[in-house]
C-alpha cells in the first residue's frame, strides 16, 4: 500500500545526564531502567503512523545523545519505516562520543543541534551546563569529518547583570565556529524550573530589548540573517523542520509530551512517564475550527521575517485578508508596524521584538 507523505515528525527523548535549571520540557535523568522501556513504548506509539512517511524527522529532548550507543541504533532502526529520503535532525550535548557520530552518518542524519547556550562561566554555572569552547570546536570538526555540516548552536540571553560586552564575547565565539545556524532563546522563568524555584530575577524589558537588538545586528554583520524572530541562518541553512511549524503545516509527534497536528486536529501526549510506558500516550486533543486554523496561520506566519502570503491565506480561507482585517490593519500599516509588500504582509524588521504586541492588536 502506498504511504501518505507528511511534512514532519517530532520524536521526543526525555532523558538527560543532568538537569538544566531553566528547562521546562519533559525530562528526567537518564536511567537504563527506564530508557529501554521508553523506546519500546515509542516504537509502539509510532504504529499510529504506519500509513505515513515523513519528509523531516526531528529527534529532540531532553537530550537524545544521552541514550547509549545500542539505544541510539535501536531508535534509528525503529524510525526507518517512516522515512522516504527524510531530512533527519538530532539534538546533542557537547560531550557526545565519536562512535555515536559515526552512527549518525550510517543512518543519514543531515543536521545536528548543539545545546551550547553560552561560554560564560557565570552563566553556565547558573544554568547548570558545561560548554567549553575548545571542546565545541573539536566537536564541530568531528561532525564535519562524518559529513555533517548543517550545524545549529543554541544561544541564551536575558540574564540578570549580563552585559553587552559579555554577550558580544559569546557571539564572537559562536560566529568564529564553522556553523550554519544559531537559535536564540531569551531566558524565561517557567513554573517547573529550578531557576523559578530559586526566585531568580529577570532584567527589565528594556535591557532584554537592547540585548536582542544587539544580537540581531551583530549576527547580520557576520552573515547570519534572521528568518524567524529568534532564528538566524547562514547560506540559506534555515531549519527545515521548524519551518513546518511556522508555515502551519502538518506534523506528527511521538514521545512524552510530544504534540502533533494532522487533519486539523492538535494532539498532545501525556507528561507522565508511567502512563506513557503503559501505553496511555495521549493527554489532550483539540479539533480546530476554521477560525482556529486562521488564527494559527497568522500567529505563526508573522513570526517569520517574510511574514504571511495573502494569496495563500485566500486559497485556504476563501476570503481577502486586507478586507477582513482592514479596521485593525489601517493603523498598523500607517505606523509601519506591519509592512505590505505585494503578496506578503510582515512585521517591520526593527519592531520584531514586540511582535506579540502586534499580534494582540491584530487578532484580539
Amino acid at each position: 500500500m502506498m504511504k501518505i507523505s507528511k511534512e514532519g515528525l517530532y520524536v521526543h527523548i526525555p532523558f538527560c545526564n543532568k538537569i538544566c535549571s531553566y528547562c521546562n520540557f519533559s525530562k528526567l535523568l537518564y536511567s537504563n531502567k527506564f530508557s529501554s522501556k521508553y523506546l519500546i513504548a515509542l516504537k509502539n506509539e509510532l504504529k499510529k503512523y504506519n500509513n505515513y512517511t515523513f519528509k523531516s524527522i526531528y529527534i529532540g529532548g531532553g537530550t537524545p545523545s544521552s541514550l547509549s550507543y545500542e539505544e541510539e541504533e535501536f531508535l534509528f532502526n525503529v524510525l526507518l519505516p517512516y522515512q522516504d529520503n527524510s531530512f533527519i535532525t538530532i539534538e546533542i550535548n557537547p560531550d557526545i562520543e565519536e562512535e555515536k557520530i559515526k552512527l549518525f552518518k550510517k543512518y543519514n542524519v543531515k543536521r545536528v543541534s548543539i545545546g551550547v547556550q553560552s561560554f560564560n562561566k557565570n552563566i553556565l554555572s547558573l544554568i547548570n551546563r558545561d560548554s567549553d569552547f575548545d571542546k565545541i570546536k573539536h566537536l564541530i570538526l568531528l561532525l564535519n569529518k562524518y559529513d555533517i555540516y548543517d550545524i545549529n548552536l543554541d544561544l541564551m540571553y536575558g540574564f540578570k547583570n549580563q552585559t553587552l560586552n559579555e554577550l558580544e564575547e559569546d557571539l564572537n565565539k559562536f560566529t568564529s565556529l564553522k556553523i550554519k545556524h544559531i537559535s536564540t532563546y531569551c531566558l524565561q522563568l517557567e513554573e517547573s524550573t529550578l531557576l523559578n524555584n530559586m526566585h531568580y530575577e529577570l532584567p527589565d524589558d528594556e535591557i532584554i530589548r537592547k540585548q536582542y537588538d544587539f544580537i540581531v545586528n551583530f549576527l547580520k554583520k557576520k552573515g547570519f540573517f534572521r528568518y524567524e524572530v529568534s532564528n538566524f541562518a547562514k547560506d540559506n541553512y534555515q531549519s527545515k523542520h521548524n519551518l513546518i511549524y511556522w508555515n502551519n503545516h502538518e506534523y506528527g509527534g511521538v514521545g512524552l509530551n510530544a504534540s502533533s497536528y494532522i487533519n486539523n486536529i492538535r494532539r498532545t501526549n501525556t507528561k507522565n512517564l508511567s502512563s506513557y510506558l503503559e501505553g496511555n500516550y495521549q493527554d489532550y486533543e483539540e479539533i480546530l475550527s476554521l477560525d482556529d486554523q486562521e488564527f494559527y496561520f497568522i500567529m505563526l506566519g508573522l513570526r517569520k521575517e517574510k511574514g504571511i502570503s495573502l494569496s495563500e491565506y485566500k486559497k485556504l480561507f476563501k476570503k481577502d485578508f486586507l478586507i477582513c482585517y482592514k479596521d485593525k490593519l489601517d493603523d498598523l500599516l500607517k505606523n509601519k508596524d506591519l509592512i505590505l509588500d505585494n503578496d506578503n504582509l510582515y512585521v517591520n524588521e526593527d519592531k520584531m521584538f514586540i511582535l506579540d504586541y502586534f499580534l494582540r492588536k491584530l487578532l484580539f
